[in-house]
């Protein structure tokens, strides 16, 4: 604090505070010490007031709790913070972002939609806030404003006219500018954005309008992805012509809730940034919604929101899930987290990331994306200790390629320390375990950022499906994945060679289909039938859980005729039941269902009392009673169904555990539903798509 007294006795008080935050070639440094931003997207949402606090209490509360699981730096989406905003994160250690409260076009004098009054609007509110809030050291990046377009040249010079108040402070042209065509801005200091060119991808996650998507959508679960190799000129990845090639072109963008038309500038290529790059809105991982939260809206806001989806889950008839619903869609969407954040970790290059969000966002047609609620509360989709274990200052990340493993395979990892502690140690011992074996790696001169420890190996044994852990510990700091492990079996091989080659097979008292007639005819005639299809009109299986908001991103893809989300949110499975004691299951989604999801339909069991051992998790707008493993009396006969396709299912030997599992259940004496469906409905479902 700078305090002024003069004789007469009038004091002057200012808080300011000494550092020096500068843009490297690749990271930001603090005091000449390399940093990363663990941050967090902030739209101000306080439920109890429906306005930001004004007192520093309430906000070191909030940032307080969001230091607690990490985060170090706030983006606020087009606005500004009030000033005890910036006093908390002052005395907190938070690097802040303020944002010009604009989402639009920007373009440059005598061009066509030049608004000269809003340009000077935005200009003088930038310098009201350097103004009032450059004293404060936590005050350290600010952006012209969120996914704008225009004028390069224009916001150029915006930044110099603001750098002219304040050259201290770091300025980038805007969060995620130009989205599928960036380049470069010389007068910028950092870039935030998702993508340096259509298929240049530095995040995990993407709506369907933006696709190509990520690659938590788009690949078995893993870590050893990373985003370094689109920081270089010479990457491998080639693009054609039409995906680069945009300039002069109206295109058809999200903007809001809605769309607009843009014209296209395009850089010619890959964007190369020789600054800082942040990861822009990172995650967006939805969770089915926790009807639990609903007496906590004790002040202006009612969660009409939550009410409505609860009415609509009780009128499909599907209400004794909802609680199910968000436990199970909440672990694949930390587990989905965990993957996203990792992957930034382990990218050298990458100077930091921004969540969308810690918390669920009431906004945009509700999106429940956070790990915390609302209110800032733990949802308990994840603890605190093991969401530190991969967002915390110094964490040890391991880069393998696959989380199911086989008896006798070789498994192989990288084990890494992301360092970004105040003090870095001299050397670190670390423990790696995994199942019953131990190896200890030792280094010594870490610095600051990525430090490659090593290799280690171990050879998987294992005469069952089961779970292990791998481990990596040192001192206090704990990261750990949970792996799945199986035999090289397929105990029914002859009972599938039969299906395949024919449309029939049996086993003990059933007979094994892959055509939905046939199964109706045998079950219409007395018999117990399995039924493996996925030739019918139902729901892609997809192994993530859906991307912010359902309904919001479907009018978006309809708008701008592209294909819509799948929607779903990952599985409720009976793991208990017996059919599944090959597979080793979570109730949740885990990395043995990949193969099974990808190869899966989701049938659509509306109207029908059906309870699906396999269940698909609707999303809040559609709810749909979506089952991908299900049994049912039909005709004079039972049903069982798997969704899938049955050579695509094979594949795999956890594919292989769910075909036999499942085969044995439907022959034993325990098979038993208790649902009858009018095999005219059964054909209505899972009648053959032609």
């Amino acid at each position: 604090t700078l305090k002024i007294e003069s004789e007469s006795g009038n004091v002057y008080k200012k808080s300011f505070g000494m550092r020096k935050f500068r843009a490297g070639e690749h990271n930001f440094e603090i005091n000449g010490r390399k940093t990363f931003l663990r941050g967090k997207h902030d739209g101000m949402i306080f439920p109890l007031t429906g306005y930001a606090p004004t007192d520093k209490e309430s906000w070191l509360r909030v940032m307080g709790t969001a230091k607690k699981y990490g985060i170090n730096h706030y983006r606020f989406h087009t606005c500004c913070p009030p000033d005890a905003a910036f006093d908390a994160a002052d005395e907190l250690g938070i690097y802040m972002e303020p944002e010009l409260p604009f989402w639009g076009t920007v373009q440059a004098p005598g061009e066509e939609g030049f608004n000269e009054t809003e340009q000077e609007y935005l200009l003088n509110e930038g310098i009201n806030i350097i103004t009032e809030f450059a004293h404060h050291p936590s005050f350290v990046m600010m952006s012209l404003g969120n996914e704008l377009w225009g004028s390069r040249e224009r916001l150029g010079e915006m930044i110099n006219k603001l750098r002219a108040v304040n050259g201290d402070i770091l300025y980038s042209s805007g969060s995620n500018n130009f989205q599928f065509c960036p380049a470069e801005i010389p007068e910028e200091d950092f870039f935030s954005g998702v993508r340096f060119d259509r298929d240049s991808l530095i995040r995990g996650s993407y709506a369907m309008c933006d696709a190509p998507q990520g690659f938590i959508q788009t690949e078995a679960p893993n870590t050893s992805h990373s985003y370094d190799k689109f920081f270089t000129a010479d990457s491998s990845d080639d693009l054609s012509a039409a995906e680069t090639d945009n300039d002069g072109k109206e295109i058809e963008i999200q903007y809001g809730t809605g769309v607009k038309t843009v014209k296209a500038d395009s850089s010619g290529g890959r964007y190369i940034p020789n600054k800082p790059v942040i990861s822009h809105e990172v995650g967006q991982y939805v969770t089915y919604p926790d009807y639990s939260t609903l007496g906590k809206y004790t002040g202006v806001l009612k969660p009409r929101n939550f009410m409505l989806f609860k009415e609509r889950l009780d009128n499909a008839h599907l209400g004794e899930y909802a609680g199910r619903y968000f436990r199970d869609s909440g672990k694949l969407a930390a587990a989905c987290y965990k993957l996203e954040i990792e992957a930034a970790r382990r990218s050298e290059y990458l100077a930091g990331y921004q969540l969308l969000d810690l918390q669920d966002f009431t906004g945009q047609g509700t999106a429940c994306v956070g790990i915390l609620d609302a209110f800032m509360d733990p949802k308990g989709i994840i603890s605190r200790e093991d969401w530190l274990g991969f967002s915390g200052e110094k964490v040890l990340l391991a880069a393998f390629d696959r989380f199911v493993l086989y008896d006798g395979d070789e498994f192989t990892a990288d084990v890494i320390l992301s360092n970004y502690s105040c003090n870095e140690p001299e050397e670190i011992l670390v423990k790696v375990e995994f199942d019953d074996q131990i190896n200890l790696i030792s280094r010594n001169n870490i610095s600051a950022g990525r430090n490659d420890l090593g290799k280690v190996r171990f050879t998987v044994r294992t005469d069952r499906a089961r779970k292990a852990v791998f481990k990596l510990s040192s001192g206090d700091i704990v990261n750990s994945y949970e792996m799945y492990l199986f035999p090289k079996v397929r105990r029914h091989k002859d009972i599938f060679m039969s299906v395949i080659s024919d449309k029939v097979s049996c086993y003990k008292n059933i007979s094994v289909t892959s055509e939905t007639e046939e199964a109706l005819e045998l079950c219409d005639s007395g018999g117990t039938v399995l039924l493996i299809t996925d030739r019918f009109n139902g729901i892609d299986g997809t192994y993530c859980t859906d991307f912010w908001c359902y309904p919001m991103f479907r009018q978006i893809s309809e708008s701008v005729n592209k294909p819509v989300p799948v929607g779903t949110l990952g599985l409720t499975i009976e793991n208990s039941h017996e059919m599944f004691r090959y597979l080793a299951s979570e109730t949740y989604t885990s990395p043995q269902w990949y193969n099974i999801i990808n190869c899966s339909k989701c049938a659509v069991l509306d109207n029908t009392a059906v309870a699906p051992y396999v269940r698909v998790i609707d999303n809040f707008e559609r709810n749909h009673n979506l089952g991908m493993v299900f049994g049912a009396n039909c005709g004079s006969g039972k049903l069982a169904v798997i969704t899938a396709d049955l050579r695509k299912l094979y594949e795999s030997y956890e594919g292989a555990a769910l075909f036999d599992g499942v085969l044995e259940y439907a022959a034993s004496d325990k098979f038993a539903p208790e649902v009858y469906v009018q095999p005219e409905k059964i054909a209505e479902l899972l009648g053959e798509d032609e």
